[in-house]
């Protein structure tokens, strides 16, 4: 699918193999894009700094969350989960790998231009801050900070979240809210 990165709220980047089958599920072709991994990202930094071995820039699957598909129910953002009925992102069809039903809901609150995160899952989420965060499992709503990188497990289903930065886009691009 072509982007209009003007539009991308957030990209989820799958980072172990139950993820890249999630964003690989027929239900989410609407929202699948290639993207460089993660680690070609870093490694391009490193060649800007002045490192002379070329890299080979991988391109990866991964789930784009853009304001030409709204979530399905506006109020609740971007739902992951299991249920096909009410999940706008499927992770799984069977609940084979640990998935809740709706397991979170991604959103973007408009006033504050800030992403929020909220766990919908009973057994709660792993939402780690940072390569190597320790955190517990999260079970209740969080504010995403655009300058820390976040990883979401739910189940045996890991992403890592790239997030668009607000300030190197036009304001009038995005719509004031999402409405049904």
């Amino acid at each position: 699918m072509e982007v209009d990165k003007g539009q991308v709220i957030i990209y989820l980047q799958p980072q172990n193999s139950a993820a890249e089958a999630a964003v690989a599920l027929p239900q989410n072709d609407m929202r699948r894009v290639n993207l460089p991994s993660c680690t070609s990202i870093t490694e391009s930094i490193h060649r800007d700094l002045g490192e002379t071995t070329p890299k080979i820039m991988a391109l990866v699957d991964s789930i784009s969350l853009d304001l030409r598909q709204a979530p399905r129910n506006p109020s609740s953002g971007y739902v992951f989960g299991s249920d096909e009925a009410s999940c706008d992102v499927l992770l799984d069809r069977n609940n084979r790998q640990g998935i809740s039903r709706m397991s979170f809901a991604v959103n973007f609150n408009w006033t504050s231009n800030k992403l929020i995160i909220e766990c919908l899952a009973k057994s709660g989420i792993y939402l780690e801050e940072g390569p190597r965060s320790t955190q517990p499992k999260c079970k209740e709503m969080r504010w995403l900070n655009p300058a820390i990188t976040y990883r979401v497990t739910q189940g045996v289903v890991l992403f890592q979240f790239r997030q668009v930065d607000r300030n190197t886009h036009e304001q009038r691009r995005y719509p004031v809210n999402v409405q049904a």
